[in-house]
């Protein structure tokens, strides 16, 4: 059974997500088995579909790497990192951001350190520890916890404290959240909060700045644990509701797209 997940989502951002795509492959594979790395492209990568083709077949055979590609249309975090997580068939998922570098053999260290400090059930809070670093949301976390915790919570707005409310809510309910400072297992391709946006709802948002979307769902969230609703998306399917689709390898050269739900 796989061991660790590393879920990656991305809409927009297809250059550096194949940059630190292809350094995360090569620089896991000894643990091939135990890790998988599942990546979601939400729509607007053109090409990434044929450049993934082209340069892992072996990857996609062995099923170390799986790629889902679905149309969101419109961004929005916790959608996006739900629809993902859910697609993994590891027994811990961690999110990975897919401007974000996980270590050589970042899958390998993290199940070392759930040894260390008290199993999987705990919730692993892994950054390099600087502000703006762009390596906050490294969240890792037991599927049965975060099916339990009810995923990330898809009633906030698009972008903003998405990955706080989870850990709080974790806490909330009783989970041990661990925070994991190291530089070696955390960096990222660094990232501007304008490009962030570029890809959310505009219509409803085009007011609204990052730190704006933070501060009103940190708002919102806060009202929600004062009431004591610690579970998110409480009666309702996580997840983008579309077609989903997944990209197999068949004899010779051929790779198709197949629907999945």
């Amino acid at each position: 059974m796989t061991k660790i997940s590393f879920c990656i989502t991305c809409m927009g951002r297809m250059d550096n997500a194949k940059i630190c795509l292809d350094w995360n492959l090569k620089n896991n594979i000894k643990n091939i088995g135990d890790v998988e790395f599942v990546f979601l492209d939400c729509g607007k990568n053109e090409g990434l579909t044929e450049w993934i083709s082209e340069n892992y077949r072996y990857e996609l055979e062995k099923g170390y790497l799986s790629y889902y590609y679905c149309n969101m249309k419109y961004w929005h975090s916790s959608v996006a990192k739900n629809t993902c997580h859910k697609l993994a068939r590891g027994e811990y998922l961690i999110n990975l951001d897919c401007d974000n570098f996980c270590g050589i053999r970042g899958g390998e260290w993290i199940l070392s350190q759930l040894e260390k400090k008290g199993g999987n059930d705990i919730v692993l809070h892994m950054h390099n520890g600087e502000k703006g670093s762009g390596t906050f949301g490294r969240i890792g976390i037991n599927k049965k916890v975060f099916d339990d915790i009810g995923g990330y919570d898809e009633s906030l707005m698009p972008m903003g404290y998405q990955d706080n409310d989870l850990i709080e809510r974790c806490k909330l309910l009783g989970y041990t959240v661990v925070k994991l400072v190291n530089k070696n297992y955390a960096w990222s391709i660094q990232q501007t909060k304008t490009e962030s946006l570029l890809n959310i709802y505009k219509e409803d948002f085009i007011e609204c700045n990052w730190n704006e979307m933070r501060k009103a769902n940190k708002f919102f969230s806060n009202c929600k644990y004062k009431n004591g609703i610690y579970r998110a998306n409480i009666e309702r399917n996580i997840g983008f509701n579309g077609n989903i689709y997944k990209l197999y390898v068949f004899t010779g050269n051929t790779f198709k797209m197949i629907e999945i739900n």
